[in-house]
């Protein structure tokens, strides 16, 4: 399944999906009867420059707030406001000492694909266009355009390593042809703002209008939980003991496949249970 995600050209997903077809018949179905476009990299939208298949953004700011998600509401946003002011001001000092025009992480990533396409036949077609050959496969970049017929270019925005060889060929700054999104000056936009410091609430003025009263809400017995729900496809941890597969008893009849909740019976005393 992930071989088919991760395709870019459509071409090589249809493959990949004949494949799978023919290994597992009942992943194909399910994975057909999802829109293509929401998991599918040849489905993307090359303008959002963005290839990501995973939700790790989300589970990354997930255990970032972890400590704040078991407070009161409004001491979990002031929590988070905090937190987020202060990471603002950490990202602006960051970047500020950044010298080059693109991000490090992009210049790093452009540095393995030069490193890689060392080995590449390239072959001027003139234009800007050219000619690579990686393994007996050929690619056709266009320099002009921006793009190359493997289609990475194309949807991150970063010269992949067949764009690298023909840019080290023809004696141009692979830096130069990175989208915008990647460089220093829109890493700074994303963090012109700031978010404001909050002063004490007891010196806070009167608006005159009707307290926000809290919801009636009847609380859950235990402790609340912090732990995110995973999904079913997701991979749970081994280490972690479960009841799933195990035969649940009924703690006020000891009867199998019960609990406390649905039990029909009459409901023993403390006293009773000690005898027992």
């Amino acid at each position: 399944m992930w071989a088919a995600a991760r395709a870019y050209l459509p071409a090589q997903w249809s493959r990949k999906m004949c494949e799978l077809q023919a290994v597992e018949v009942d992943a194909y179905n399910w994975l057909s009867a999802v829109p293509a476009h929401l998991w599918a990299r040849n489905m993307f939208n090359p303008r959002s420059k963005c290839d990501l298949l995973s939700n790790n953004i989300s589970e990354s700011f997930n255990q970032y707030i972890s400590s704040a998600r078991d407070k009161p509401i409004l001491t979990m946003f002031e929590s988070i406001r905090k937190m987020i002011m202060c990471r603002y001001q950490e990202k602006k000092e960051w970047i500020a000492k950044v010298k080059s025009s693109i991000c490090p992480r992009i210049h790093n990533k452009l540095e393995e694909n030069k490193l890689k396409s060392i080995d590449y036949e390239v072959l001027p077609a003139g234009n800007g266009i050219w000619e690579v050959t990686e393994f007996g496969h050929n690619y056709v970049v266009n320099l002009v355009a921006r793009t190359c017929s493997c289609r990475e270019w194309d949807m991150i925005g970063i010269p992949c390593v067949h764009a690298c060889a023909a840019l080290v060929n023809s004696d141009k700054e692979a830096a130069d042809y990175v989208h915008l999104y990647y460089s220093v000056h829109y890493y700074k936009l994303a963090y012109k703002h700031m978010i404001m410091p909050i002063p004490f609430k007891e010196d806070w003025v009167e608006t005159g209008e009707e307290p926000t009263e809290p919801p009636e809400i009847r609380r859950r017995l235990g402790r609340p939980r912090k732990v995110r729900r995973k999904g079913a496809d997701e991979q749970r941890d081994a280490t972690v003991v479960t009841r799933m597969g195990t035969m649940i008893h009924c703690h006020n009849c000891r009867q199998p496949g019960l609990n406390i909740k649905s039990c029909k019976q009459p409901r023993r005393s403390p006293a009773t249970d000690q005898v027992m």
